[in-house]
């Protein structure tokens, strides 16, 4: 597990930072990094790496989600 955090939404229409997520992405709240130095699956201008988008929302992949509370 790289990251912990929440998803915020998984509505491929929504947004995050402008971009729409298509039907790949959820909108990904990060809380806590785990693993530095982790590209992000879509980088912007203003995050490029995981530990950059602490306290922030990012596109995460819906295949790379696992779910911790099981």
């Amino acid at each position: 597990m790289s990251a912990t955090g929440e998803i915020e939404l998984t509505n491929p229409e929504a947004k995050v930072h402008h971009m729409v997520l298509g039907s790949d992405c959820w909108k990904f709240w990060v809380t806590i990094v785990r693993v530095e130095n982790i590209s992000l699956y879509r980088p912007t201008s203003e995050f490029r790496v995981l530990e950059d988008a602490i306290s922030n929302t990012i596109a995460w992949s819906s295949k790379n989600y696992m779910d911790s509370t099981l």
